[in-house]
């Protein structure tokens, strides 16, 4: 029989925290559902980031005393202040017109979109201007995993971002060092025909 073991566990909203002993996941869903007077569905994730714990292995390895969170059908991680504010992402990033984390409301919208995008469809990603990855770079991860409901595809996409960034510099710098090398050649081949202009014998028209 598997050892009994304490944890700590959140409703979706962080109103309710109770704390419960269980030996497996099922056996710590039927407590926590008790205890936070949850019926029906529920998901079991990571309190700190909204990792799911969704089997038993992978269950066994969560520590003793982790704080967990329980979701109903329907409802998604946000990260802790979130919730307690009754906030959107974009709602907790900005307050009373002062931008926090040093990202710009204009920056949070933008970045609130391309969420959207994401989310219905990942590939769009190679499409979005540079400015438009910075931006998705530039938000604190966990405000885009609270876009996006998911904590590891947000280090995914501002991973890609990055690295498709870096791809576009190296290629600009390339292409600057091709137009130097450009300039640099027609300004010889100009100088070379002007001096062979001016060496020139003229003709003695007397």
């Amino acid at each position: 029989m598997s050892e009994r073991r304490p944890f700590k566990v959140w409703n979706a909203e962080r109103t309710i925290k109770k704390s419960v002993t269980a030996t497996n996941l099922d056996n710590l869903k039927q407590k926590a559902c008790d205890k936070l007077d949850i019926d029906g569905n529920v998901r079991v994730v990571l309190e700190a980031d909204g990792t799911e714990v969704d089997d038993d292995d992978y269950f066994s390895f969560v520590e003793a005393n982790s704080t967990l969170m329980l979701l109903k059908d329907g409802e998604s991680w946000k990260p802790e202040g979130m919730e307690a504010r009754g906030q959107d992402v974009t709602d907790f990033m900005v307050t009373d017109g002062v931008e926090s984390d040093g990202v710009g409301t204009g920056a949070l919208l933008k970045v609130q979109s391309l969420a959207d995008t994401l989310r219905s469809d990942i590939s769009r990603i190679i499409t979005f201007s540079s400015e438009e990855m910075q931006a998705i770079i530039d938000t604190p991860r966990q405000h885009l995993a609270g876009l996006l409901n998911d904590p590891n595809m947000a280090k995914a996409v501002q991973e890609t971002c990055q690295e498709h960034l870096d791809n576009r510099e190296q290629t600009k710098e390339a292409m600057d060092l091709l137009q130097l090398y450009h300039k640099a050649k027609q300004h010889k081949l100009q100088h070379n025909n002007d001096n062979s202009a001016a060496k020139k014998p003229k003709l003695d028209t007397s």
